[in-house]
């Protein structure tokens, strides 16, 4: 088959690849990162390429769950763990692989079988969504990841199995696609699909944002600003919940020494300060 059929998915390749390192962590350099994930693709596109009729590989993303193998060399070279490399990786697939089959229906629709129509058509869908893409939603994605762990640890599970049945629908739809007739609506379908996934992640940006700023907020109802230690309503709020187990406990009462005298004489300052060190050896 021509190298002409595979550029449509080498670009796609790229993209997914510079999309990941953006939203993770390296372990090494950039150019170790970079000399490895370029080795292993080489590889994988060469044998994909020599075996292409056993495989079936056509380059029209009907293998792409196959990307699934990239997940060995991004467990080794960033530091995030599996389920987390996996969300990021759909996330990123899921909008490589929407400008592929989105390109294809479309070219089909005017340019039927010429494969340097569908490159071209793919490229531009990438210059009109790239920028969108990489200055708003990309950022955003990013926020979500670095800052999941404001909720419990089964929301990442939440997160693994959306983005995986998202990634999973694209690559179907895809699939049955590419055995029909091109036609406006499956264009539509795409695009729809596409702009919800988006939506999706703008909500779940907000979510976590507004639960960030509820755990604030409770921080300074229930804690004292100064010295960080629970006031008296958490107090009393800990010691219902105490009390509703059953169990004994008790409650010690503490005063320090000298506090008022060393408030007069040294100034509200050097007071704070006795508080804050206090606060910081017991605590």
């Amino acid at each position: 088959m021509p190298i002409v059929q595979y550029l449509p998915t080498l670009e796609l390749l790229f993209f997914n690849l510079f999309t990941i390192d953006r939203c993770c962590h390296r372990k090494y350099r950039f150019f170790k990162t970079f000399l490895t994930l370029f080795l292993f693709s080489a590889v994988l596109f060469g044998f994909s390429y020599t075996f292409a009729e056993e495989l079936s590989f056509r380059g029209d993303g009907s293998l792409s769950l196959c990307g699934l193998v990239f997940l060995i060399p991004f467990r080794f070279l960033y530091k995030e763990k599996l389920p987390l490399l996996l969300i990021i990786s759909c996330t990123c697939w899921v909008y490589t692989l929407g400008i592929l089959s989105l390109s294809i229906q479309i070219a089909a629709m005017l340019e039927p079988g010429r494969w340097i129509f569908i490159w071209a058509v793919q490229n531009l869908l990438y210059l009109l969504t790239l920028v969108p893409f990489y200055k708003h939603l990309v950022p955003k994605y990013i926020f979500v990841i670095e800052h999941i762990s404001v909720f419990e640890k089964y929301w990442y599970k939440y997160m693994v199995l959306n983005n995986c049945l998202s990634f999973l629908l694209l690559v179907v739809l895809n699939g049955y696609f590419l055995k029909e007739k091109a036609s406006f609506g499956k264009i539509l379908i795409l695009f729809l699909l596409l702009s919800t996934i988006c939506v999706s992640y703008l909500i779940l940006h907000q979510i976590v944002l507004d639960a960030i700023k509820i755990n604030d907020l409770k921080q300074e109802v229930s804690h004292d600003p100064l010295t960080g230690l629970r006031n008296r309503s958490q107090l009393w709020t800990d010691l219902q919940t105490v009390s509703k187990t059953g169990q004994t406990f008790s409650v010690l009462f503490m005063d320090l020494d000298r506090f008022k005298l060393v408030n007069d004489q040294y100034g509200h300052i050097a007071g704070d300060q006795y508080l804050k060190h206090f606060a910081r050896i017991s605590s």
